[in-house]
């Protein structure tokens, strides 16, 4: 059995009141987790300025966006392929 239906069975047996505060906890722990994820993203955002952002996108595209056929791998993009590069200018 899975942790989520273990919890489901858990939560079948407690009184109405209970599963109420449970499901209020839940729905704190929703509204956290998407204000964490808004918080990083507004953090990250403009991290780039526009000439980082095309030479980002140009390396992906020449060095990423190849299809293997044998096998499936993940092309990595060192953050210092990307410094030098964009300095470079």
């Amino acid at each position: 059995m899975s942790e989520i239906e273990l919890i489901v069975e858990e939560l079948k047996t407690l009184p109405p009141a209970k599963v109420t505060e449970a499901a209020g906890y839940i729905h704190h722990l929703k509204a956290v987790s998407e204000t964490e994820r808004r918080a990083a993203l507004e953090k990250t955002a403009g991290a780039l300025s526009p000439a980082e952002a095309d030479e980002m996108a140009r390396l992906i595209e020449e060095g990423c966006e190849q299809i293997e056929h044998r096998e499936l791998t993940i092309c990595p993009l060192p953050r210092a392929t990307i410094t030098s590069s964009i300095s470079k200018d």
